[in-house]
């Protein structure tokens, strides 16, 4: 019989430039708002979750691309290992 440890993951991020929270325009007229050039980068956050166990997360700036996922991906692979004595 094996163990199973059941992990939810999930991404999410943000950016730090506070945007308009609301717009004018004359009726009739299409609303147009114009965005900085210099808006800031993105901030990512990728949490792993296992109830009542642990809760692991990395935050990272810029877009969360296939490497970085598979770098954290691998990283949960060696705790995994490494916490039921398979290294």
């Amino acid at each position: 019989m094996g163990l199973i440890c059941l992990k939810y993951l999930d991404e999410s991020g943000c950016y730090c430039h506070s945007t308009t929270d609301y717009i004018y325009a004359p009726r009739g007229q299409q609303k147009k708002r114009k965005q900085s050039r210099k808006r800031g980068r993105r901030i990512n956050i990728l949490g792993l979750w296992e109830p009542k166990a642990s809760f692991d997360y990395a935050l990272m700036l810029g877009t969360l691309n296939t490497q970085t996922f598979l770098e954290i991906m691998n990283w949960q692979a060696h705790s995994c290992a490494t916490s039921f004595g398979f290294n």
